[in-house]
């Protein structure tokens, strides 16, 4: 029987702050390791590109991360402590909603190397916590019977998560065929969707000015309200069905 996987030492936990400044601290680790993957990617965090940046020798960061995965895991709780939990007290329930994955996308927007991380597999530490149990609570003080709070709370963790692991959508380079440029035919077609031609892509072709900014703020609102909206006419649905027809009072539904 295999042993159980130590689970990662959180930055919360680190005794040696406060103390007179060692060399090197966890944190000290942690936060050299979100630079360079804010700079660099993911795919540039080496252990000795890490110790580079640390001004240290290769092993020295394994004194303080068990391996990459621990690293990574760190690294994820450390940028989920800058989400922004608080909302003003007037907020309805949509708004505390919209508010705090606002700034989710925002944070994650900051460190774009770091929502790759969710394609593996991640341990959720104290912040990742603190961010689950606020958007639960957020749902559950709304009347959210408790199956439909965590469908909600996964609609809209999931689309944010996802909508960060989009990649960039890169010029094709080549017009089919060599063919001539066609004044009518907008510019991005030509960039970006000349792998057919214009007159089998003719709902592309109308549409071409505003298939831009994939990733946008805005686009990611828009979604997002989207999803808000739907769950909001899901809840009043629901809530009205449980005046007409009460259901079992240990009912999830």
């Amino acid at each position: 029987m295999s042993a159980r996987p130590r689970a990662p030492r959180w930055l919360a936990t680190d005794l040696t702050e406060g103390r007179s400044r060692p060399p090197l601290t966890r944190r000290r680790v942690v936060e050299a390791a979100l630079r360079l993957v804010d700079e660099e990617g993911l795919d540039a965090l080496t252990f000795r590109k890490l110790a580079s940046e640390l001004d240290t020798s290769p092993m020295a960061p394994y004194s303080y991360v068990q391996n990459k995965e621990e690293l990574l895991d760190l690294m994820l709780d450390l940028i989920l402590g800058e989400v922004d939990l608080t909302a003003p007290p007037h907020y309805d329930w949509i708004a505390r909603l919209r508010s705090m994955f606002r700034s989710y996308h925002s944070v994650l927007t900051a460190h774009p190397g770091m929502a790759k991380v969710y394609s593996e597999h991640v341990k959720i530490g104290p912040n990742g916590l603190r961010a689950i149990d606020h958007a639960l609570s957020v749902l559950r003080e709304a009347s959210f019977p408790r199956a439909a709070a965590v469908n909600a709370f996964f609609a809209l963790f999931n689309y944010t998560i996802g909508f960060e692991q989009i990649g960039a959508v890169n010029p094709v380079g080549q017009r089919l065929g060599g063919e001539e440029l066609d004044d009518d035919v907008p510019e991005q077609v030509h960039r970006f969707f000349s792998a057919l031609p214009p007159g089998e892509i003719a709902n592309i072709v109308a549409v071409a000015p505003y298939l831009t900014g994939a990733k946008s703020r805005r686009r990611f609102e828009y979604g997002l309200d989207l999803i808000l909206a739907g769950l909001r006419a899901q809840h009043a649905d629901r809530l009205e069905r449980r005046t007409t027809r009460p259901s079992d009072p240990g009912s999830d539904e």
